[in-house]
């Protein structure tokens, strides 16, 4: 918790520094009037429970570190990124004010990304029919940590989770009201039996080896982030709670499989608005092929984007 102040104070020299120099150069003072209501976001995570699990479980991002790992530590990180996301929105706010901006630049919308991965119990085989009732309770045993936590603080200023041997309350009634958005990342869900994942037998296996071609699952992850964080923050804080998809792409040099993926998963949000749950704004991730970091395995072979990048003065697409 006691860190929680260098990353306000880092957020905070970020943004007076970028707002500052586009207050003195008149090519970017026009540029930002000419975006209108598309004023810039900022987000302070992209996904706290994604760095939580990876950097203190699956030791697949830092600090990776064997002695500090456990659900213990992994709900202490998650409820810190979260305390840190409503104070640096406080900040930046005043740091508004306090530099008396031109009248073109609006006060900064402050938010984070949500990363939803679907677990769901595996019934394909007979032994995974008998063990569902199990992984479904261990699967809502993380759902707790992972997602539940994370809505409660934002509308209702408590961080609870209540789990065997790691109980842990924390009370910031300013978390109600306090982001400006909300980002959902989504790729796809996977199949648990107990605590094993299931392999995937699916042509539209992705080359990231984790996700596959599951567009209901955007759908799902929409309908979710809605009803337990948009819906009851905005009846709570009397404050709209703009959603946006922020990452959603496939990993894949098959071009067909790439706009197979996409017209579908667009579909799936498109379905979603229709069925009236708002989503304002599309992420492709990403629009160039990207290194995967922290990654440990497979870290240059995940071509996630729409345009590819030469590889040794060679086009690989």
């Amino acid at each position: 918790m006691r860190n929680i102040k260098y990353f306000e104070r880092q957020c905070d020299m970020v943004y007076r520094h970028i707002m500052k120099a586009v207050a003195k150069d008149t090519t970017a003072l026009k540029a930002y009037k000419a975006l209108g209501v598309r004023v810039p976001l900022w987000a302070t995570f992209n996904g706290p429970e994604a760095y939580a699990f990876r950097g203190y479980r699956q030791q697949a991002g830092p600090p990776s570190d064997p002695k500090r790992s456990g659900l213990k530590i992994i709900t202490q990180v998650i409820k810190h990124c979260c305390e840190a996301t409503v104070q640096v929105s406080k900040q930046l706010k005043k740091s508004f004010t306090a530099l008396k901006l031109p009248a073109e630049i609006a006060m900064p919308k402050v938010g984070f990304l949500k990363n939803i991965h679907q677990c769901d119990p595996a019934r394909k085989t007979l032994w995974q029919k008998s063990c569902s009732s199990i992984t479904d309770w261990m699967v809502s045993f993380a759902d707790r940590i992972r997602n539940e936590a994370v809505y409660s603080f934002f509308t209702t200023g408590v961080f609870r989770v209540r789990i065997p041997f790691n109980n842990v309350k924390y009370v910031n009634k300013d978390a109600i009201g306090s982001i400006d958005f909300i980002g959902l990342n989504y790729y796809s869900n996977r199949y648990l039996c107990l605590a094993t994942t299931q392999p995937i037998e699916d042509d539209q296996l992705t080359s990231d080896g984790d996700y596959y071609h599951y567009p209901q699952g955007m759908y799902r992850a929409i309908v979710e982030i809605h009803e337990k964080l948009v819906k009851p923050f905005e009846q709570k804080s009397g404050k709209k709670l703009p959603m946006l998809v922020s990452e959603n792409g496939i990993a894949t040099n098959d071009e067909q499989k790439r706009s197979r993926f996409y017209h579908e998963y667009l579909y799936a949000i498109s379905k979603a608005v229709n069925d009236g749950y708002p989503v304002y704004g599309y992420l492709p991730w990403t629009l160039f092929d990207n290194y995967e970091w922290p990654a440990l395995e497979n870290n240059k072979e995940r071509s996630y984007g729409i345009f590819a990048i030469a590889n040794n003065g060679q086009n690989i697409k």
